[in-house]
């Protein structure tokens, strides 16, 4: 069984609303245990095999007032049958907020309500602890969000890139054309790709990467975005 990943706490009304327990957990913390009902969920989209979903829950403390919450999950495809309208889930409530206790659903993990920087969220919630670079350009590629290491393997910040082609920044005379080529044919049909190619440094150095595609598809199959991971190659000489 896979952890269950929370990523932000209730919000202060919620907090309130669950002062008194009946267990105390580590830390000397309250919990108490009721139930979460799913009331509706929409997938609105796809990255590889698994899913990002929509979800409006109903929670209900133990002799308490139910209330609800709305939260986006990240679901593995062999999931999916466990989500239906009306199921049930155990869960432990706590001034942090909602933690399932169903080993069902510690395959899940839940980005709570909707963050500001939804992409690179659902991106963070799926990759965690990557130590490789990672990208999310939007569907016509022009990069919308880099995590640390990626600023750290290419100079560049987070500032410097948004809004910008990769073309425009990391290519240069040692890229082969051809497998640029390959990825933009593969984008064109929002299908995933993988090509190791010669990028360079801000500060002018070349070195080589392999560079993985994987679209994000929206629940019509239109891709909204694209993330990229960016694996540097340290031991390949260059050409």
């Amino acid at each position: 069984m896979l952890l269950l990943k929370r990523w932000a706490p209730m919000n202060s009304t919620d907090a309130d609303r669950e002062q008194t327990g009946k267990a105390t957990a580590s830390f000397h913390e309250e919990v108490r245990y009721g139930e979460g009902r799913v009331l509706e969920y929409e997938i609105i989209g796809t990255v590889g095999k698994f899913s990002l979903v929509d979800v409006r829950l109903e929670i209900v403390p133990p002799q308490r007032e139910t209330y609800e919450i709305t939260e986006q999950w990240v679901i593995p495809g062999d999931a999916h049958s466990y989500l239906q309208v009306g199921i049930r889930i155990p869960v432990g409530i706590t001034s942090r907020g909602v933690d399932f206790v169903d080993p069902l659903f510690g395959n899940v993990s839940r980005a709570v309500s909707k963050p500001p920087n939804e992409l690179s969220q659902i991106i963070l919630t799926l990759f965690p602890q990557t130590a490789e670079g990672m990208a999310i350009t939007d569907a016509d590629r022009r990069i919308l969000w880099v995590n640390e290491t990626l600023e750290n393997d290419s100079g560049y910040s987070l500032e410097e890139l948004r809004g910008k082609y990769a073309v425009q920044l990391f290519f240069g005379a040692l890229t082969d054309p051809a497998p640029v080529d390959r990825i933009r044919r593969a984008l064109r049909h929002g299908e995933s790709c993988s090509e190791e190619l010669v990028m360079y440094h801000k500060d002018g150095h070349p070195y080589w990467t392999r560079l993985t595609y994987s679209p994000i598809l929206i629940s019509s199959g239109v891709v909204r975005a694209f993330v990229v991971i960016g694996r540097t190659l340290q031991e390949k000489p260059l050409p």
